[in-house]
């Protein structure tokens, strides 16, 4: 009897930990879009576009018209890191981030970055 009760028991608390792990996916899932700013000249040098799916897939778009680049990537979250990689590769980067109404903060090696949520 008490091996069913630490069974139910431990279902339920991984019941939990899975709900808090897809909710803060939800959060995220979506495309933000924003630009890298030249810190002296405050003059865009690079527009960036991110669609988090909700298969954990990552369009990363970087680049204006024809020097836009796009890369592929698979990405987890915790409470307060993006986790990212490539495809067919297991080496992760990741990068702390939060989400304040419509903007989505990245810091990544000394560099922040804001996107805003954007809604086709």
């Amino acid at each position: 009897m008490k091996n069913i009760f630490y069974y139910i028991i431990f279902m339920l608390i991984l019941a939990v930990i899975t709900c808090n792990c897809y909710s803060n996916n939800t959060n995220i899932i979506g495309i933000w879009k924003g630009c890298i700013i030249d810190y002296h000249t405050k003059k865009p040098i690079d527009s960036l576009k991110m669609e988090f799916k909700k298969d954990n897939l990552l369009n990363y778009k970087i680049g204006f018209g024809k020097n836009e680049q796009t890369i592929n990537l698979r990405f987890r979250i915790d409470k307060q890191f993006i986790y990212t990689r490539e495809l067919n590769s297991n080496e992760e980067d990741k990068a702390k981030y939060s989400i304040e109404n419509d903007s989505l903060i990245l810091n990544f090696e000394g560099l922040s970055i804001k996107l805003l949520k954007y809604n086709e």
